[in-house]
């Protein structure tokens, strides 16, 4: 494509490109100046700007930006990554307490019949939508209004986007000992470690419904994360057997300005000792020494939210103080005997 309309109209505009170097610079801008909310859409982008750059013909990405006259209203993405199929992303730099239904109906629906008419996107690759609360009410009303697609009964994932600083971590920082009579040892990951990663990649997968891997998904996924040097591990030792990893952090959207914590899974045999929290406090250090901010999605019902907040995400956990831009998020799956899931 790209298909759009005069910028200088007062009426809403669209803009759909197939390729990331037709993305307009005026939406570039927005993305770039909101790292962290942006964080769903920007590392794609920018990762498939680079393919094309060195003259790769990328299929199956879709970027709709809705506007007037320049002025951004709303990005949405249909994007894959090395996994399969992303869900529906949809960003807007609109402040939160704007987000009324009648406020932003006419945006996404335009969205909607953009994605429907798509010559590269069927209604089937549309298996869930991603987005500010409020948004992704909205859209799947939308989106089942115009395609008779329901969404299923149970959203897939509620949660807070919250992020860290390196003031943030520096104030949290705290000592957490190590697991007893072991000798432990925080790390990237190496190729050795793929077989232990991909244990622990099947588990996560296990409880994130329906988002479950196979083995054979999963050990792919973790000589991927190895590969790319986007996972860290915590290992131990007893005095007497093998060593174990404890506990993984994967990070895989990543920017020069900010990167996203992806993935935190412990093997149940060592919960309860401080393994995530030693080792996402780490990852963090290492990579707020080259980010400004680390990203991360928690959800409402995780009960690792408080070692999160220790650890100095903004945002979370037991009691904590409201910061800008922390608010819900929800992801809605739609009919799965009518379309086809992807993962992320």
């Amino acid at each position: 494509m790209p298909v759009s309309t005069s910028p200088s109209s007062t009426e809403l505009q669209v803009i759909a490109v197939t390729e990331a170097r037709r993305f307009p610079a005026f939406a570039k801008h927005v993305l770039d100046a909101d790292p962290v909310r942006a964080n769903l859409i920007l590392p794609t982008l920018l990762k498939c700007y680079a393919a094309e750059s060195k003259g790769h013909a990328l299929e199956g990405h879709l970027w709709i930006v809705i506007h007037i006259g320049g002025n951004v209203k709303f990005i949405a993405s249909c994007t894959k990554g090395y996994m399969g199929d992303y869900p529906l992303f949809i960003y807007t730099p609109i402040p939160s307490e704007r987000l009324h239904p009648e406020y932003i109906w006419s945006s996404l629906t335009m969205i909607a019949r953009t994605l429907l008419h798509s010559p590269t996107i069927s209604r089937r690759r549309v298996y869930s939508v991603f987005a500010q609360e409020e948004v992704t009410k909205v859209f799947a009303s939308i989106w089942t209004d115009i395609t008779g697609i329901s969404p299923e009964s149970i959203p897939y994932y509620h949660a807070k986007i919250s992020y860290a600083t390196q003031e943030s971590v520096a104030r949290f920082n705290r000592s957490v000992n190590p697991i007893p009579n072991a000798v432990c040892e925080m790390r990237p990951a190496v190729p050795s470690d793929v077989d232990g990663i991909a244990d622990l990649c099947f588990r996560f997968a296990k409880e994130s419904e329906p988002f479950v891997l196979s083995w054979r998904a999963a050990l792919e996924e973790a000589r991927i994360l190895v590969q790319c040097g986007q996972v860290w591990v915590y290992t131990a030792t007893p005095p007497r057997g093998p060593t174990s990893i404890a506990s993984i952090v994967a990070f895989t959207r990543n920017t020069e300005v900010a990167a996203a914590i992806t993935k935190v899974y412990t093997h149940p045999e060592f919960r309860s000792l401080g393994c995530a929290e030693r080792l996402v406090r780490r990852v963090c250090q290492h990579l707020l020494k080259t980010r400004r901010f680390i990203v991360l999605y928690v959800g409402l019902d995780n009960r690792a939210a408080n070692v999160y907040q220790k650890v100095g995400f903004l945002g979370v956990g037991l009691n904590a103080q409201p910061a800008p831009g922390v608010d819900n998020w929800l992801e809605v799956g739609f009919d799965r005997n009518q379309v086809r899931l992807g993962h992320w």
